[in-house]
């Protein structure tokens, strides 16, 4: 089923074909849902004959069933045709248990498409009558699983294996990640991981950024850093970034979206970096969710100090010693509805090492005009005139709304909140941008 899907599907990616297909469809999602509860069944019923059921209803499932099939239509490639062989005589037989609900719910989509001819007639007699070339017979013989892993294996592993396997215990593995968040950087335990030298925790703990989101980031803080860079000491270093939040196996993180902006005195690669979303900073900002920023004539050591009890070092290297001025700025989701877990799309950072340097008041409302346009500019338009770019969503939506925290008393000797309200947009918003290969047609309900 997967050698059929990319045979006629342009641009197939399992890891997408289902957002594509079925984000903006939740009547649909909730049927499809069902189905899959009932697949799972000892004696499940006939998963083409329910699909069949639903797709030929006039219900508001069976609507948005015809909508994904058309939507499928408009990906099929135009440089190949397909017969699939089966054993069986009945299309509606493929469709039993032993092949994943995702191949089996994406192959009817597919049939219903005219995507391909299903047959049973021998493969010779196919060969002969369509005077199909050598080289275009696809025959799966099966992946003999067994045998590819005791070729891997040795010693007690191998034993073990062979003993799991006549015990008749499912090999499946689950879906659920067993990693947490920025697991990947570094070798051993987490706990160890806190030892690590400054070096390595500059570049560690880097997750998948999409180069789309990297781009629009990229664009924010430069303009942020263009700004601030008029008034600031030209021969010290200031630094621009936004952390976006996201959700890795259940943990809240904040990951750096961008290389930093600004006046930079080295070369840092920091851009795909995850981070705790309660510490340092950002943490502080993220939580509160209000502007974060050091107090006037601060000195560096109070502040790296303060840095070291809200455990900056557990996932990042130590506050270099001549940093004088740190500021967080979250850009809240401020409407009903807000993507889970918190109602905090990400948090601007900007930091500097001039000396009694200071962002006022006044200062600070200009970059949150930034800011705002920004959340504006990227939450109104129709999700089709974004073409192939489309902000892939990372979590559910939640309405519930989680209180926000007090500044922290350990930060309060060096740290303060701005009376400068943060920037916000009233519907739900993320940062994560990337590449589609289906260009939408009609706008999602929360851009209506």
């Amino acid at each position: 089923m997967i050698d059929l899907l990319r045979l006629r599907v342009s641009y197939f990616r399992q890891d997408r074909i289902l957002d594509q297909l079925f984000s903006r469809k939740r009547v649909l999602l909730e049927v499809i849902e069902k189905l899959y509860s009932r697949q799972r069944a000892k004696r499940p019923p006939s998963l083409f004959n329910e699909l069949e059921k639903l797709y030929n209803d006039k219900g508001p499932s069976s609507v948005e069933l015809n909508d994904a099939c058309n939507d499928l239509r408009l990906r099929l490639r135009r440089d190949t045709e397909v017969i699939f062989h089966m054993r069986q005589r009945s299309f509606a037989a493929v469709f039993g248990p032993g092949t994943s609900f995702q191949n089996r719910l994406l192959v009817y989509l597919l049939f219903k498409c005219g995507g391909f001819f299903p047959t049973d007639i021998a493969i010779p007699k196919i060969v002969a009558q369509h005077s199909i070339a050598d080289d275009c017979i696809v025959i799966r013989h099966g992946t003999y699983r067994e045998e590819q892993f005791q070729k891997v294996l040795s010693g007690n592993l191998v034993q073990q294996f062979n003993r799991r396997v006549k015990s008749g215990r499912t090999l499946s593995l689950t879906d659920v990640p067993q990693w947490a968040g920025g697991y990947f950087g570094f070798p051993g335990s987490s706990r160890q991981a806190r030892q690590l030298p400054d070096v390595q925790k500059k570049t560690w703990r880097k997750e998948y950024l999409p180069s789309p989101t990297n781009l629009v980031a990229s664009a924010l803080c430069s303009g942020i850093a263009g700004l601030l860079v008029e008034s600031h000491p030209k021969d010290h270093r200031l630094r621009v970034t936004v952390h976006r939040a996201i959700v890795i196996h259940g943990q809240e993180l904040l990951q750096q979206a961008c290389e930093y902006q600004g006046l930079l005195l080295e070369g840092e690669r920091a851009a795909g970096r995850t981070f705790p979303a309660d510490n340092a900073t950002i943490g502080v900002a993220y939580k509160c969710r209000r502007i974060v920023r050091s107090k006037k004539r601060v000195t560096n050591l109070s502040l790296r100090q303060t840095m070291q009890k809200l455990r900056l070092n557990d996932a990042s290297s130590e506050m270099r010693r001549d940093v004088g001025f740190v500021l967080a700025i979250p850009l809240l989701e401020a409407g009903p509805l807000y993507t889970a877990p918190s109602p905090v799309a990400g948090v601007i950072y900007v930091d500097s090492n001039a000396p009694d340097y200071y962002i006022d008041d006044a200062r600070m409302a200009a970059v949150v005009s930034i800011a705002q346009r920004f959340l504006e500019s990227l939450a109104a338009p129709p999700v089709e005139q974004l073409g192939h770019i489309r902000n892939f969503p990372l979590s559910e939506l939640m309405v519930s709304n989680k209180r926000a925290i007090q500044l922290p008393e350990s930060a309060k000797r060096t740290l303060e909140l701005a009376p400068v309200l943060p920037p916000f947009t009233n519907v739900p918003f993320q940062l994560n941008y990337d590449v589609s290969e289906f260009v939408p047609t009609r706008g999602t309900p929360e851009a209506k």
